[in-house]
């Protein structure tokens, strides 16, 4: 469903507290990101993350921000994390939800959404959310608060009678905007102050239920001689300006188009709003007021003003919820390139920098010339005051568009970190230092990484260090320091890949059977060992590893727990192939590996039970030296490839291979057997090896084509 363009400013008379529209912040701003054509800096409206196991991207995911400040991370991200350095705000984390499906981590930010609900921004102050400043919402959004601001103001107003008070008070609670009704009765005041609050009330109904784009009724008021009804048209006369100026300016499908804004009511937007604001610096709807002038220079292309604007928003913000909700209307709306304007703050400026310098490709895909240092360098002069920041831009250029270590660390020199904690910057500096040593083939570069730890305080910066120093320890062959008693390494998810993607037998029955262990991080060893065992070769690994097969779960009415193991408890087929339970095919194949019976059981449990292998990864990740588990990995495909040729399978066998390995490419045309996808070509040999061959058997009848 498309918003109507000219409801997309929230236009009521009042502001609200954020507690309680929050998820009413969220979908708005999700619908913003959508219905509003921006250059979008930092992200796509992705559905979902699965992170990859590295601190550094060159280029932007969407899904791998890290605790660091990163060309690779949500330009969000990173102005968060630069703004709170320059307001010393140390960043801490929420507790991780135990809810199912819960989006907050203590591990890495991964995406703008699970990075802004995962800090703890404290109390929720009354301020105006993101809604009300970046100007987005529904005629109707602020009703309700906006009827408590005129019956506060009513209920305070000493030169009305009790009898006035009541009349205006039930005027405005019939006032419906939701229902599109209520409230159109006149309204029988004497006093003057009680006249203006009527009036007020007409302009409401007017703008309400006849047009959006008509500030006439407010502007009427703005001699009001009563306080809250003067301030209040003031503000309103302002927005509804906005609403005509827009009016004709979107498309169907929330698309800004340009030609269709007035000129003539933009300008008497800003009029209407400055005036408000020079007059009402600390008003009501100051805050509000700010918002729509920033939204005026958007839709009215002045990115240089723009960027002015939310350059002196971001020299006044902090981080909270109001400082997230701006960085967000940011990326939305500033301009890309804005930001390097001379009006932009130093921090809009060091956040497009980095972007910057993430890889980039033109219409062909092909890589195109990264950042130069020339480009930092020209900008010198407006980092004075911020040196760290541009020292800091210099050495991430070098790291990120150069691949040159030794520039980063004659840029990021060894230094005592000072305070309780690191702010981000100096985190990050530091972390890209050591980063620069190992690359180098530095030794020290480890003891660096581990000095880091007591003064890595903030929010993830913990699980980024954490990988850091799991990532070196992987490529020196030292894995087995991750589970040691005095491991840096606390994060489950981290521990539970190492387990799954690089630790070989020894390392999984250590884990199996180690004291103070998790019994989530205890089992997934042991299913991994198991699985390897099986799916590796070490058929007497197996026979020996499953005496600790835990007892199966006790089960509820609703069939919970769940039994972790329940695919190791395989009780073989009784139709079909025949096939023993799981540890009788594993002693046939402890005997003799190549045992045809064996293994096309195995094949059979491995079908039957899911592909127990795991997603490749790049070298260059965790995991990407590969397991320490020894032995080739057993695909059914080659097993049903082995077995067709097997002078010792029988007849029987053959054909129910030929089945099998036919059967792998059903219903997609994509292999789900694992092993060499072969040609279509060679499916049809297959099947007609098994049609001509052994077309009596029910294998070759049941099989009606190849995929």
């Amino acid at each position: 469903m498309v918003t109507n363009a000219a409801n997309l400013v929230s236009c009521c008379d009042h502001t609200f507290r954020i507690d309680t529209m929050h998820k009413l912040v969220w979908l708005l701003v999700a619908l913003a990101t959508v219905s509003f054509v921006s250059p979008v800096r930092a992200s796509s409206d992705g559905g979902g993350c699965g992170q990859t196991m590295k601190i550094y991207y060159g280029a932007f995911t969407n899904c791998d921000s890290m605790g660091v400040v990163s060309p690779g991370n949500d330009t969000r991200i990173n102005l968060i994390y630069l703004l709170a350095d320059a307001r010393a705000q140390k960043l801490k984390m929420l507790k991780p939800s135990t809810e199912a499906y819960s989006n907050i981590s203590n591990y890495w930010p991964s995406d703008w959404p699970t990075f802004w609900s995962s800090i703890d921004l404290g109390p929720k102050a009354e301020i105006i959310s993101s809604v009300s400043e970046s100007g987005e919402g529904t005629i109707c959004v602020s009703d309700a608060n906006g009827s408590a601001g005129f019956l506060a103001a009513v209920a305070s107003e000493k030169s009305l009678s009790d009898a006035e008070k009541t009349i205006l008070s039930d005027a405005r609670k019939a006032l419906k905007c939701s229902t599109a009704g209520g409230g159109d009765a006149a309204i029988a005041v004497q006093s003057q102050a009680a006249k203006e609050f009527a009036e007020y009330i007409y302009a409401v109904r007017r703008f309400y239920f006849v047009t959006h784009n008509d500030p006439t009724g407010f502007a009427a008021l703005f001699n009001a001689t009563q306080p809250w009804v003067r301030e209040a048209a003031r503000y309103m006369q302002g927005r509804v300006s906005l609403l005509a100026a827009q009016a004709l300016a979107f498309d169907q499908y929330g698309t800004l188009q340009k030609e269709g804004v007035s000129r003539e009511m933009v300008t008497a937007a800003l009029d209407g709003l400055t005036s408000y604001l020079k007059d009402y610096p600390k008003g009501t709807y100051a805050a509000s007021a700010t918002g729509l002038v920033r939204r005026a220079y958007w839709i009215s292309g002045d990115s240089q003003k723009l960027a002015a604007a939310y350059s002196e928003a971001v020299a006044r913000s902090t981080v909270d919820e109001s400082g997230f909700a701006l960085v967000n209307e940011i990326d939305i709306k500033l301009p890309i390139n804005a930001d390097q304007n001379n009006s932009a703050d130093v921090l809009l400026l060091a956040t497009e920098d980095l972007r910057m310098m993430r890889q980039q490709t033109d219409s062909d895909d092909k890589a195109l010339p990264g950042m130069k240092a020339e480009m930092i360098e020209a900008q010198h002069s407006r980092f004075v005051g911020h040196e760290d920041i541009y020292n800091y831009l210099l050495a991430a250029r070098a790291w990120f568009v150069d691949r040159d270590a030794k520039t980063v660390l004659q840029l990021l020199p060894e230094k005592a970190a000072t305070g309780d904690a690191l702010g981000y910057l100096e985190f990050s500096g530091q972390l890209l230092r050591t980063s620069a040593l190992d690359a180098i083939g530095d030794k020290s570069a480890r003891a660096a990484l581990v000095n880091l730890f007591p003064k890595a305080t903030q929010a993830f910066q913990r699980g980024t260090l954490e990988l850091a120093l799991v990532l070196i320890d992987e490529r020196a062959k030292n894995i087995s320091a991750v589970f040691a008693p005095d491991s840096l390494i606390q994060e489950p998810l981290l521990r539970k890949y190492v387990l799954d993607y690089i630790a070989g037998p020894i390392l999984l029955r250590q884990q199996t059977v180690a004291a103070n262990v998790t019994k989530d991080e205890r089992e997934t060893a042991l299913f991994r060992l198991y699985a390897r065992d099986l799916t590796q070769g070490h058929f007497k690994g197996f026979l020996d590893d499953i005496k600790m097969l835990p007892s199966k779960p006790v089960q509820d009415a609703d069939g919970n727990p769940e039994d972790r193991f329940q695919s190791f408890r395989w009780e073989g087929n009784k139709d079909g192939y025949v096939c023993p339970n799981l540890i009788e095919v594993a002693k046939l194949l402890n005997g003799d590996e190549m045992n045809v019976r064996g293994r096309l059981c195995l094949a059979e449990f491995i079908r039957a039970q899911g592909d127990f292998s795991l997603p490749a990864v790049a070298k260059d990740e965790l995991g990407g030296t590969g397991t320490l588990f020894s032995g080739k990995p057993i695909f059914r495909q080659d097993i049903y490839t082995e077995i067709m040729r097997n002078a010792k399978a029988t007849r029987e066998e053959r054909a129910f291979a030929l089945d099998r390995a036919v059967r792998c490419y059903e219903p997609a045309h994509t292999n789900d057997c694992g092993g060499t996808e072969v040609a279509e070509s060679q499916r049809k040999k297959w099947y007609d090896e098994l049609k001509a061959k052994y077309g009596d058997t029910s294998y070759a009848k049941q099989l009606r084509y190849y995929w």
